[in-house]
């Protein structure tokens, strides 16, 4: 697994991480995220679980997950479900979602067993995109709103 982020990571973590198959990049500029997305199997978008942190963006929806949606992969999601982000992908069915670390394991394991999950939540996704976030349906709507207040 190929993580990046311009999150800090203790050496301590990195170490756990590494011992795990997990291979730690810092941050890369956004043509080198569209190359990256275009050659994964699976996009993953964490919440903390930490109640403090967890709180801190409850309200918060990462224009990642827009991102995402446009890649067209399947996106494995992991934070509480009182989240925003985590709580739009369980109620748009638009991502496999883990809301605690047992369901991380369990929600892997269904994936190995079954890898037309992938394929499954893949589209699931681009279809989340094209009905509630594609451009110029919310343009439109937009417009439509201005005129309406302007007609008032």
């Amino acid at each position: 697994m190929y993580i990046y982020t311009a999150t800090p990571i203790s050496k301590e973590i990195k170490r756990e991480l590494a011992a795990k198959s997990i291979v730690l990049n810092g941050p890369i500029s956004y043509k080198k995220v569209l190359k990256v997305q275009s050659e994964t199997d699976v996009l993953i978008h964490v919440e903390s679980f930490d109640k403090k942190y967890a709180y801190l963006v409850r309200q918060s929806f990462s224009t990642k997950i827009v991102d995402y949606f446009q890649a067209s992969k399947c996106i494995f999601a992991v934070g509480k479900p009182y989240v925003a982000s985590i709580d739009y992908l369980i109620q748009k069915d638009a991502a496999i979602v883990a809301i605690n670390e047992i369901e991380i394991f369990e929600k892997l394991n269904a994936i190995s067993k079954d890898v037309s999950l992938i394929e499954k939540y893949a589209l699931k996704s681009w279809n989340c995109g094209v009905e509630n976030h594609d451009i110029k349906k919310i343009q439109s709507n937009l417009v439509k709103d201005i005129q309406a207040l302007l007609n008032e």
